[in-house]
């Protein structure tokens, strides 16, 4: 899964990962994930799930996945998405003005850039050979960095 660190607010991260078009339902393997991760214990939110007669507040709630499965789910997925951020955007300008709006993207663009540059193949490789030299284990780094045994060895070859 792709997961972005955005640390905006009480949102930790963001991850999206999806298997493609499978040909048809669920049943062809078709899965799509959109997750929010939150710093336990910092957040107000309340989950409502299908029958049930009101939302539950979740107390300590550390992320919110949902996943999808199928060919149409993905168009859904995607979609609903879209929809959903044109929206809020229209809502936000209408509340605070476009000047806000136009803030909250710049402050979201330089957290992304600070993650893609603190994740680059570059930094992780330094990272990694630097934990190597302090005697961390292969499997300790990966975990850290979030990557694989195998690209931990990629990056510590001499």
């Amino acid at each position: 899964m792709k997961r972005i660190e955005v640390e905006q607010g009480t949102i930790s991260h963001v991850g999206v990962e999806t298997t493609g078009l499978k040909g048809g339902d669920s049943g062809y393997g078709a899965r799509h994930v959109f997750e929010i991760g939150l710093e336990s214990g910092h957040l107000d939110v309340e989950v409502q799930v299908n029958g049930a007669l009101r939302p539950r507040k979740i107390e300590g709630l550390s992320l919110v996945r949902v996943t999808l499965g199928g060919d149409w789910e993905l168009q859904a997925l995607y979609g609903m998405l879209k929809v959903g951020l044109e929206e809020l955007e229209k809502q936000i300008v209408a509340l605070h003005g476009e000047e806000k709006l136009k803030a909250m993207e710049r402050g979201l663009r330089e957290c992304v850039a600070e993650y893609e540059e603190a994740n680059s193949p570059e930094r992780q490789r330094m990272e990694a050979r630097e934990m190597k030299a302090e005697g961390m284990s292969v499997s300790e780094i990966a975990k850290i960095l979030g990557v694989s045994v195998k690209q931990v060895r990629e990056y510590c070859k001499d």
